[in-house]
This record gives structure tokens, sequence and C-alpha cells, in this order.
């Protein structure tokens, strides 16, 4: 009785002609799952989802979207990069192409959670979403913007094997390992003695050992605490400290991030499509106006006796520009990028230059910077949205 539950009136009328004309049972029979076959078919397998990353506000976000059986019903979720936790979403798409989505925290099983927002989104023609978002009572409205984006969530992780070797008996060298013999040999070229020591020669740097092994105190103290900020998906990115012991300490944080698939460096700005570079740079001068605004919050009492005019207001005229972005090493995070930013200003006293070398650095989330990459730039492995269910 089941499947007959699922035939239309038609179809069943078909079957029981089949007994009353006395065609026999089996010919009913076979009838009858030839049809209910029809009527049982299996549903089509699910649709991937859409992924998105952009903006709510300022604030940069991962979000994905998936059909839900039927003609307009759609769910997902999205969460911010910077406060994490993850929000569920839930609605429709309307007949223009618009999706209305209730969002909601993630509830315990069987209970409703209630509404804590709503977003209107509007596809453009080049698969952009805009729209806004609104709190559950209708008081605040945020704009959004989001970017297509393509998960690379399947690609190997590709990490490097960092081993270190001396040199001259007294220098600390990186050895970097990946599978292809080619790229590690190209690596160990890039690793050399005279880069990890910021150009000084072979000849300089035998000098330095036998002053040292003399018991000289100052001059160059070599490279030391190797940190690697990130090291998977086929990219490596580690920085190393080394000073200069004279009249005053000069200590620098050198920088290096290689694509481990071709053993190339990388600098952010010869990833950036050329026609957003502007944009590419106003967003991390944007982050510098941040960071130098929370120091000067945090750091007020340092500028209270009047005794440092000239530096404070050389710090409030900082910016990022083009050349400086050009000239910045480039840092990954494990959920962000960032430039180097060396503050300079007329008059700058060593002490200050001291005091804010490496304070700042311009950083974008992955989210942020996904839309200003060139098509083929191998940073566009860093982006992985991590949501349930993937």
């Amino acid at each position: 009785m089941f499947l007959l539950h699922l035939l239309s009136v038609p179809l069943f009328d078909s079957i029981l002609c089949c007994f009353q004309q006395r065609r026999g049972f089996w010919a009913a029979l076979v009838l009858l799952l030839a049809l209910s076959g029809r009527g049982l078919a299996a549903p089509a397998p699910p649709t991937a989802p859409q992924l998105y990353a952009g903006t709510v506000g300022e604030y940069a976000v991962w979000l994905r979207l998936r059909a839900l059986p039927g003609d307009t019903a759609w769910a997902g979720s999205y969460y911010y990069l910077r406060r994490g936790g993850e929000l569920q979403l839930r609605g429709r798409r309307t007949a223009t192409g618009a999706w209305l989505l209730r969002e909601s925290e993630t509830a315990a099983a069987g209970a409703k959670a209630p509404a804590t927002g709503s977003f209107t989104l509007q596809p453009a023609a080049d698969g952009t979403l805009q729209g806004s978002w609104r709190d559950a009572k209708g008081r605040r409205s945020l704009p959004v913007t989001l970017r297509p984006y393509q998960a690379v969530a399947e690609a190997p992780f590709e990490a490097a094997r960092i081993s270190y070797r001396t040199e001259l008996g007294e220098y600390k060298v990186p050895v970097v390992t990946v599978p292809d013999a080619a790229v590690t040999r190209q690596l160990r070229d890039w690793f050399t003695l005279e880069y990890v020591t910021g150009g000084m020669t072979r000849a300089e740097l035998q000098q330095v050992r036998a002053e040292h092994q003399r018991g000289e105190s100052g001059g160059y103290g070599g490279p030391d605490n190797y940190t690697v900020t990130y090291n998977g998906f086929g990219l490596l990115s580690l920085n190393w400290y080394d000073e200069m012991v004279g009249a005053n300490v000069t200590g620098r944080v050198q920088y290096a991030t290689l694509d481990l698939r071709t053993g190339r460096g990388l600098s952010l700005p010869d990833e950036i499509r050329p026609e957003l570079m502007s944009r590419f740079v106003a967003a991390c001068d944007s982050s510098l106006q941040r960071q130098i605004r929370e120091y000067l919050k945090t750091n007020v009492r340092d500028f209270s006796n009047g005794l440092m005019d000239e530096d404070l207001a050389g710090l409030r005229q900082q910016h990022v520009t083009l050349d400086k972005a050009a000239a910045a090493d480039l840092m990954l995070l494990a959920d962000a990028v960032a430039l180097t930013y060396q503050v300079e200003y007329e008059g700058m006293s060593h002490f200050m230059f001291k005091n804010w070398n490496g304070a700042f650095t311009p950083t974008l989330t992955l989210a942020e910077l996904q839309p200003y990459l060139e098509p083929g730039s191998p940073l566009r492995r860093l982006a992985r949205p991590v949501v349930s269910g993937r």
C-alpha cells in the first residue's frame, strides 16, 4: 500500500485495469514496480556550497550558502575572521535572484535559536554579492560585499622540513627541504650565508669570527632567533634577528617568504593585480593608521610631558605609500599577511628609531587580501574557509 500511495490516481487506475481485464497478477506487478520505481527516484545529489569572502561593515568574513531541496530554500553559515564564532543562515531566494537570509547562533540539537540578524543580498553580473545586514531589532545596518571564492581545501599541505647548518664555525643558516630535489637545490642557493647576514662577505665574517675568538666584544652578532610563522600549502615564511654592536646596539629583523613549489621568493606587491594596487595600498594604510591610533591611546603617558612633540608629530604623519609597499618585506601568519613598515621622519633620534623599529606592521586578513591577488598568485593557497562541515 505504501507504494500505491506514491502513485497518481491515473497510474493506479492503469494497474487496476490489468486485474479487471484478467491480464494476470504478474503483468500488474511488473507495471506496478516500473511505475513505483519512477515515483521513488533517488533524490538529486546535494549541490556544492557557494563560498564567498568579503566584509560585513568593516569586518572580514567567510560565508557559504547551499541550496536545499525545493525551489527557493537555502541554508548556510558565516563567521568573522577576527572574532570567530560561526553563525547559521537560513532563508530563501526570490524571483529576482536575491537572497533573504535569517541569521542565528548555533543551537543545540532540537532547539530553535532566536534570530540575531538578517541579510539581503543581491548578485551582480561579476558574481559578487552586494547588500546589507541588519540586527534583529532593525536598529543597525551594515553594508555587505562578498566575492566568490574557489575552495582549495583539497590542496596538499606541502610543508617544508627545516633544519640548520653552521658555517665558518659560528653562523647558523637554514636548510629548507621539500620533496622536489630541484626546488630543494634552489632553496639552498637562496639561503646562503651572505643572504642571512644581510650581504656581509665571507671575508668580513671570517674577520668577525677571529675577533670573537680573541675575546673581543662588539661587532656583528650573527643571525639568530629563526622563527617560522607559516609553513604549509607550498608556502614558507620565516624571519630572524641579528644585530651590530658599536657605540649603539642596532638590531634588525630579516624576512623570507617563498613559494615551495618553485623556490621563488614572494613580494606582496608583485602578487597584486595592477588595477587594484592603489586600493591595496589604501587598505594597508588603513591598517597602519588603526595601529598608530591604538599605540597612541595605549602609550599616551609617554607623550604627556611635552618633551616628544616632534616624535609625536612624526608618528602621526606616517602613511603606507606605493613606494613603501613595494620595498616592504612580506610575512605570512596563520590567518593574515603583514607588511613590514619602518617609521621615518626628519630629526628622528636613534632612540626612537630603535623604539619603533618593527612596532607597526600593516596587516590584512586572508579574506581582505584575496580580492586584490592576481588569479595565479601562490598566495591564493592561503585562503581556506574553516567552517563546520568542511
